[in-house]
């Protein structure tokens, strides 16, 4: 048996690759975060006009003026569905993100129990053939001291 192949540099890659997908799903993660905020900020937005516009009302507001209000409501409305969107695609890019992290993870897992499977049955081998060796040598040793001494022989 020859000593198996060395694990070192795919592991090594295999932990930059596990180190890429840890920063690709925080960053993801960050991008959604900002998207988030961006929708809550939007939809806060939306909420504090459409209150404002309806203090007006009853108060009593001018055409012109209750106009702007409604274009304004129409315009954040448009914005707040495109933010939602964009928080919808980052929230799909996380969940993606996270797959391939939780697949770099696995797999590095799996390659650290071959490197000491593939160690642990080197080293059995290794004891074996010492094993063998050292019984070869006792043989050779006692074959020594069990044989006549070429002085005893008649």
């Amino acid at each position: 048996m020859v000593k198996p192949f060395s694990m070192g540099a795919v592991l090594t890659y295999r932990k930059r690759l596990k180190d890429q997908a840890v920063s690709s799903f925080q960053l993801a993660q960050r991008e959604r975060n900002s998207a988030e905020e961006a929708c809550i900020a939007k939809r806060n937005e939306y909420a504090v006009l459409v209150d404002t516009l309806s203090k007006l009302e009853i108060e009593g507001i001018a055409v012109d003026e209750h106009i702007r209000y409604q274009n304004r409501i129409e315009f954040v409305t448009a914005e707040l569905i495109k933010h939602e969107e964009t928080l919808k695609k980052k929230t799909e890019t996380v969940l993606l993100r996270r797959k391939q992290l939780t697949k770099r993870r696995k797999e590095e897992r799996a390659l650290e129990k071959l490197k000491e499977k593939q160690n642990a049955e080197y080293l059995k081998f290794i004891d074996k053939k010492e094993s063998a060796m050292l019984d070869e040598i006792a043989l050779i040793h006692r074959g020594r001291h069990d044989s006549p001494e070429p002085d005893n022989l008649p």
